[in-house]
């Protein structure tokens, strides 16, 4: 699991966290995490040494410029939730979002929702429940994807990286999506890591 960095860190402009991963397997991959943090000269914060009860993958962390919605799941607890609130409190509202009783089969936020840009959410048909909590705080609009593999993506600097799949209809819609919002959109090949569940927000 070590190439999905996500989890082991969350940062907003200089400051990161170094999270707790709600696995045990996880939390070994911390320590490399917080020496490359260092090494870029970031404000480093330990969310075990704020609350030593506290877990959170990065997984659970959807930031969309607006706000930061953290996941409340298997892998996250509200702890983790107030560690994130304490230290970016200041310059982003952080909201808590607790997933449907049965979601209890999804493994993070960002399995069921990513954004496009600040005012756009990509959900999978299906999942749209997971929205309720997210839209009564942030009035977004809301693009519902048939493919869910195609609803995770990631944006860099006005790209969108995404993972093509066999349904047209999804293709479609994604780029639709981002030829009105002026976004360039990026084809990415993620087959291998497929094969172990791993999504293109997984290595972000």
């Amino acid at each position: 699991d070590c190439c999905f960095v996500e989890d082991t860190l969350v940062a907003v402009d200089r400051t990161v966290v170094i999270t707790n991963p709600g696995h045990d397997a996880r939390r070994g991959e911390v320590a490399t995490m917080r020496n490359i943090a260092h090494q870029l000269g970031m404000r480093v914060i330990d969310m075990k040494e704020k609350k030593s009860d506290a877990t959170l993958d990065g997984g659970d962390v959807l930031n969309t410029g607006r706000h930061m919605y953290v996941g409340l799941t298997n892998r996250t607890n509200s702890n983790g939730f107030r560690v994130l609130e304490e230290v970016f409190g200041d310059v982003i509202r952080v909201i808590p979002v607790q997933l449907p009783t049965d979601f209890s089969s999804t493994l993070h936020l960002k399995s069921v929702v990513t954004h496009l840009d600040d005012e756009t959410l990509l959900v999978p048909a299906g999942r749209e429940k997971v929205l309720k909590c997210m839209l009564d705080s942030g009035g977004y609009e809301c693009i519902i994807i048939p493919d869910a593999s195609l609803a995770n993506v990631v944006v860099v600097n006005g790209n969108v990286l995404a993972q093509k799949t066999t349904c047209e209809e999804s293709n479609e819609i994604l780029k639709r999506a981002c030829k009105e919002r002026k976004l360039q959109l990026h084809w990415l090949n993620l087959s291998e890591l497929a094969k172990v569940d791993g999504a293109l927000t997984c290595l972000s």
